[in-house]
């Protein structure tokens, strides 16, 4: 074994243990040293290409002269891989990189040193016994031009992002290659809205792939791990870094809006782009939830340009975004008959508006059963002043898609409440001169998307609403403003939380 071949070695043994043990990072000039690695790292890829593309072209000029260059590219390739590749591993130490791309371009630099020295081995070895095995070196030469391919693939998507070879390809081979449209690359495919949390769809995907490298379980930068929502509101060394509700106060949003240069900026290496901040503000400033939903979540002004260019700008949401089957057409007839008014919240929506306020005088609760067959398609229901008590309240407990219930001035009471705790998205209440009581209110605490309650002329009093509003903090709850007016539901599911207007 050649002097220089036991050198080669040895610095592959170097370069393992650099990959397992990592490097000092407490020494002064460790993160600036890994700054040269992309200084460095074109120089061994293009000469081991050369080496290999002058050996495999000796086959056809026979000039011995180009031929006995192969060994010295190989060894001068070989060593400047070694270099490259530990200045790689150390500016890993200090990057904020995609995880999973970091990981497969560390293994493809180490594998492009270890073929390259295998190279240069076959080929000093073909010197010394005259000939070269010819598999064997065909074998290693083709996986390094592979290797090196792949290595330079997964570098380009670490510093230029994911597609940067795709990305400005002509849309016909995009399409021969089975690639997306390019207008699409950015946009977000929901199925359905109401099932597909905020936090696991856009927030972490965010949080892994910009602040994964460093805040992870096994490196917990700061003790701090960012690759889950349980490791995120923990916080690290120096405490919480997510105040639910208040972004502005959440030392994450704070790091992550310094200057660049900063010593605690976030990511250190580069800034975050500042749609990808908006959503993580966004996010917290909802109450930083990992339940909440498309569907479900507020989509203010500040926000509404930052989801339109994920094509979430359209969403539908609430119930608007769960499907539904069309209603019976003959007990929408049989409904009206009996003096009901039933309407559709719009063409092919699937969902109905039920109105009792203007039933004839012998009207009475039993003609409420004939909506039975129409339960599932019920979104909205008024029955104010009309001749209802609490035996009603069961049928409307069967209405899994009521959003907004109007029960003003009718027998209701506290024991009638109890029936609506399975309305879950039920947003708006209107129980303004009933006797409902701040007994009552207990069953309202169930209600996750009651955004409006009217409750003048009840005998709920101050406490009560005290204590339901610290239960349902999002919720306006009207104690001393009479009102009879009924809003009417939207069929896009655009204007608030639940899919439905919020106008009172």
């Amino acid at each position: 074994m050649s002097r220089s071949l036991r050198w080669l070695i040895g610095g592959l043994g170097g370069l393992g243990v650099l990959a397992f043990t990592g490097g000092d990072h407490g020494a002064l000039l460790w993160p600036l040293v890994g700054r040269f690695h992309p200084l460095v790292v074109h120089f061994p890829l293009a000469v081991l290409l050369l080496a290999v593309g002058v050996d495999a072209t000796h086959r056809w000029t026979r000039a011995d002269a180009v031929r006995n260059t192969v060994p010295a590219l190989l060894l001068l390739g070989a060593w400047c891989a070694i270099v490259a590749s530990g200045l790689g591993l150390v500016l890993a130490d200090w990057g904020s990189y995609d995880p999973d791309v970091l990981r497969l371009h560390r293994r493809f630099g180490l594998l492009i040193s270890v073929l390259a020295t295998a190279a240069y081995w076959l080929r000093t070895r073909a010197s010394t016994a005259g000939t070269a095995p010819r598999i064997p070196t065909v074998l290693v030469s083709t996986l390094l031009v592979a290797s090196i391919l792949a290595g330079g693939h997964f570098g380009g998507t670490l510093s230029r992002g994911d597609g940067y070879l795709t990305r400005h390809l002509p849309e016909s081979v995009r399409n021969l290659a089975g690639l997306p449209p390019e207008k699409e690359l950015t946009r977000i495919h929901i199925a359905n809205a109401e099932a597909t949390p905020v936090y696991d769809s856009l927030i972490q995907p965010i949080l892994t792939a910009r602040c994964g490298a460093c805040h992870n379980a096994d490196r917990k930068k700061g003790g701090l791990v960012l690759t889950s929502i349980e490791a995120l509101l923990a916080g690290g060394r120096q405490g919480k870094v997510v105040v639910a509700g208040r972004a502005d106060d959440s030392e994450l949003i704070i790091r992550l809006t310094l200057p660049p240069g900063h010593t605690d900026a976030m990511p250190p290496d580069r800034a975050m782009p500042g749609a990808e901040v908006a959503m993580i503000r966004w996010w917290i400033d909802q109450g930083a939830s990992q339940a909440i939903s498309l569907a479900a979540i507020a989509r203010p002004a500040s926000i509404r340009r930052t989801l339109t260019a994920y094509g979430l700008d359209e969403l539908p949401t609430g119930i608007f975004a769960l499907p539904v089957v069309a209603p019976d057409s003959g007990a929408i007839r049989t409904a009206r008959e009996s003096g009901l008014s039933v309407l559709a919240l719009g063409s092919g929506v699937g969902y109905l508006s039920v109105d009792a306020t203007s039933v004839p005088p012998e009207w009475n609760s039993q003609s409420l059963q004939l909506l039975r067959p129409l339960a599932a398609n019920i979104a909205a229901v008024d029955l104010a002043r009309a001749p209802v008590g609490d035996s009603a309240m069961t049928l409307l407990g069967t209405m899994p898609r009521l959003t907004r219930l109007r029960l003003a001035q009718t027998r209701v009471t506290d024991a009638g409440l109890d029936a609506l705790t399975s309305l879950q998205y039920l947003t708006y209440l209107n129980l303004v001169d009933t006797e409902v009581s701040d007994a009552g209110l207990r069953a309202l605490e169930t209600l996750p998307r009651l955004a409006s309650l009217y409750l003048a002329g009840t005998q709920v009093t101050a406490g009560g609403v005290e204590r339901l509003q610290r239960a349902l903090p999002r919720t306006r709850i009207v104690l001393d403003e009479p009102t009879l007016s009924e809003p009417v539901p939207s069929t896009t599911g655009r204007r608030s939380p639940s899919g439905t207007s919020a106008r009172p």
